[in-house]
């Protein structure tokens, strides 16, 4: 629709901060629109991240590669988890 959101998780080392992380989504297009991060409770270096960006995303998304590509010791795995598009509006029927 042109409004979309998407959702991906990525797993990522304590090495990399989440400053240097939002500026390696900027470097491949991504805007976050929401952002969280949750510690693994398993492994005490490891952070899962939990990521809502504007627009569509999809499973055969470049950025996304890109972005695991750029460190590859500090993101282990990134998911595409879907995508929704945004409800119309009333202004939008009118």
């Amino acid at each position: 629709t042109g409004a979309d959101r998407g959702y991906f998780a990525m797993e990522t080392t304590h090495d990399i901060s989440r400053s240097r992380l939002s500026s390696l989504l900027g470097e491949v297009g991504i805007t976050p629109v929401f952002w969280t991060i949750l510690p693994d409770r398993g492994a005490q270096d490891i952070t899962v991240n939990l990521v809502e960006i504007e627009g569509f995303l999809g499973d055969e998304d470049s950025r996304l590669a890109d972005l695991g590509q750029k460190e590859p010791n500090a993101i282990h795995w990134i998911q595409v988890l879907g995508s929704y598009a945004l409800p119309i509006s009333e202004s939008d029927l009118v």
